[in-house]
Formats: structure tokens, sequence, C-alpha cells
């Protein structure tokens, strides 16, 4: 009788505190009420960068239970196809909530110059140590 009281007191406890604890984060990766991203963007094979990082191609997030799952807040998400013009969106992703981009891609006119794929941000400059003072100059 003990152990049917035990399984039920154990799950509760366990419901609990993943309702009280805060989001965790891991090496940048965010775990906890995330936002997710669906893409229905043709061509399927084009390239999606967010926020300047790779993320995969269209194909990977255009299914029922296919999705990029991001950090709630602002991101830059941009869809690069070789021969076709970008397409940019900035959009805020709200915790718990899933955003959806609809878009077909153009092909690039006579003449037109297809922009660089995009790169992340620079990353700030480690500051160096300011220089040992030379002995030999009082």
């Amino acid at each position: 009788m003990t152990r049917t009281r035990f399984v039920p007191a154990a799950a509760a406890a366990i419901a609990l505190i993943s309702l009280l604890s805060p989001p965790l984060r891991a090496q940048g990766w965010f775990y906890g009420p995330d936002s997710s991203l669906r893409l229905q963007v043709s061509p399927r094979d084009a390239e999606v960068f967010v926020d300047g990082y790779y993320a995969g191609i269209v194909d990977d997030f255009d299914g029922v239970f296919q999705r990029l799952r991001l950090e709630p807040g602002p991101h830059e998400i941009v869809v690069y196809f070789e021969g076709y013009r970008s397409h940019h969106e900035k959009i805020y992703l709200q915790p718990g909530r899933s955003f959806e981009i609809k878009h077909t891609m153009e092909p690039l006119g006579p003449g037109e110059v297809q922009e660089p794929k995009p790169v992340p941000p620079p990353q700030p400059a480690a500051r160096q140590p300011a220089p040992a003072p030379d002995p030999s100059n009082p």
C-alpha cells in the first residue's frame, strides 16, 4: 500500500518542481518555454539563417511536427538560395508561441547581383593585457 501512495506523490512533486523552476540554459541553448518557427518557403532547398547563423534548410522546418526551436525574443530570419532574391524578416518570438513564415522566393532578374550569404555578427574583441613596464626605462 505504501508503494501506491509513493508513485502519485513523486509524480506530483516532479510536476511542481518543473513548474516552479526557472528555464535552464546550457551552452547557449534555451530549455524551457521556447518559441518555434515554421517555414513554408519555396524552394524548399533554400538555406535558413537566424541572426546570421546557419540553421538548416527550409525542408527541415516545414512539416507539421518540424519546427525551428528558438529562444523567445527578437530575431532576424534570412532565407537564401543561389539565383534567387533573399527573403529577410525581423520577428519577435513570444514564449510558448509558434510563428509561421510563408513566402515564395523570386528568381533574380537579368543583371541583378546575388547578395552574399549572411554572416554572424562580429564577436567583441578580447581585451589585451597592458604591456609590462620596461625595467630599463625608468
